[in-house]
Order: C-alpha cells, then sequence, then structure tokens
C-alpha cells in the first residue's frame, strides 16, 4: 500500500458512543446509529457498516448468554438427580 491509498477507504469518524456491554446496551446503540442516519448524520455506508457490526456483535453477546443459561441449567438438574 503506498501512501496515497492510506486512509482511503476509511470512513468518517462517528461523533457518539456504541455502548456494547449488554444486549440492552447493544440494542440501544443499534437504535441510535438508526436515529443519527434518520437525521443525516451519518452516511448510508456507515450506517450499513454499523448495523453489520452490532447485528454481529449482538449474536455473539446472545449466544454467550445462551451458553451461560444453558450451563446454569445443567448444574441445576445435577443437583435435582444429586437428591
Amino acid at each position: 500500500m503506498n501512501q496515497n491509498e492510506v486512509g482511503k477507504n476509511t470512513s468518517p469518524p462517528i461523533f457518539f458512543a456504541l455502548r456494547l456491554r449488554s444486549l440492552k446496551s447493544t440494542r440501544q446503540s443499534m437504535a441510535r446509529v438508526l436515529r443519527e442516519y434518520g437525521k443525516g448524520t451519518i452516511s448510508q455506508q456507515v450506517y450499513k457498516d454499523l448495523i453489520y457490526g452490532i447485528s454481529q456483535f449482538s449474536a455473539l453477546l446472545k449466544t454467550e448468554k445462551e451458553f451461560d443459561i444453558e450451563s446454569r441449567l445443567l448444574q441445576i438438574e445435577e443437583v435435582i438427580e444429586a437428591l
């Protein structure tokens, strides 16, 4: 990559926080991205990129939560079987 290509495919920075610590905050961030796109603050490409990334991350959070629930359920079943 030569010096002329550096930064060529980068999107402009966004000036709002994306909170992604939980499913709820991730959902709220996705709604914020939608509002910002509706206001014209971000371009269509930035909107698509953010929504795709947040969707993928949200799926990971959901999978992690499901794994935790499954682990807890197995522990409960083991305790019940031991009675």
